[in-house]
């Protein structure tokens, strides 16, 4: 009997070949723009003459009454997320969708505001970019994509192989795999500076604003398998 231990390295080299870097450009900060409740009621805060002009329209602080402002809301936020991907290999002539459940219960807002004279001082703490935590049981697309060309490259694989030793087969039906992907993203953000008005028109603003960016992620692929028939190949069978 003809010794085919090397069709074993020859099928992993074929099966790792299939591997890909992808390139990943970042997109820059994605800022919430509900930093005030009364934003999902109103939906347009810029020309905002309460206390949460802090963050929205900072030189309009000046148009507050003197004396102390402050400003507190929390906002909670639970979203399902689908995404349905239509990869011929992963999906054959259907589509499949990939179910994340997003969950953001405390997303708070903190703005100060102390006007005196032609002065005003105002600051803004918040939750001001992303706020929550998704979770894909099923895993995502683009995870599960790189798996399923795995049975077309073993298939592809196994042509070449018939080809060179007559009465043999690689046919790869089908795969299995666990998948499962968590993620949180919070941007901190810390706004302090101070208005002066010029006259009853106009007014100016100057400040600072700080960002803490929290990102964590955890997934995994695990029990991946291949349905493979090989015949003819007795040292990988």
């Amino acid at each position: 009997m003809k010794d085919f231990t090397w069709l074993k390295s020859l099928i992993a080299l074929a099966i790792v070949s299939i591997a890909t870097t992808t390139t990943v450009l970042a997109g820059g900060i994605l800022t919430n723009t509900n930093l005030s409740a009364r934003f999902a009621r109103i939906m347009a805060l810029e020309a905002s003459t309460n206390a949460d002009a802090a963050y929205y329209n900072p030189a309009g602080t000046i148009k507050l009454s003197e004396g102390f402002h402050f400003s507190f809301s929390n906002q909670s936020v639970f979203q399902e997320r689908i995404i349905t991907s239509s990869f011929a290999p992963m999906t054959g002539d259907g589509s499949k969708e990939f179910i994340g459940k997003a969950s953001a219960p405390v997303v708070p807002s903190l703005q100060g505001v102390y006007r005196k004279g032609k002065w005003a001082l105002s600051g803004n703490l918040a939750v001001t970019g992303g706020g929550g935590k998704a979770t894909f049981n099923d895993g995502l697309p683009s995870f599960e994509s790189q798996i399923s060309m795995l049975p077309p490259t073993v298939n592809q694989f196994g042509m070449g192989l018939s080809a060179a030793i007559p009465g043999s087969s690689l046919i790869s039906k089908g795969y299995s795999v666990d998948q499962y992907m968590h993620g949180v993203n919070y941007l901190f953000g810390a706004q302090l500076g101070g208005a002066y008005q010029i006259n009853d028109m106009f007014s100016v603003y100057g400040g600072f604003r700080l960002s803490i960016v929290q990102n964590e992620y955890e997934g995994h692929l695990t029990n991946l398998k291949l349905d493979v028939d090989a015949k003819g190949l007795g040292a990988i069978g």
